[in-house]
């Protein structure tokens, strides 16, 4: 039962997010995801590529 109180306190100390700070987070992890995709997209590109090229041979 203690672990259940210290779960409690240190919930209580935890800071809420505004809705502003909120939005701005999910629009840069959006951003951020969708810059990793495009780099992976880029990179399986590239080798699809470069195997197509590497069998042709």
């Amino acid at each position: 039962m203690k672990i259940l109180k210290q779960i409690i306190n240190e919930l209580k100390q935890t800071e809420r997010l505004t809705p502003k700070q909120l939005l701005a987070l999910t629009v840069y992890t959006v951003v951020f995801c969708a810059i990793i995709a495009l780099i992976i997209l880029g990179f399986d590109l590239l080798l699809q590529f470069g195997l197509a090229q590497f069998l042709k041979i």
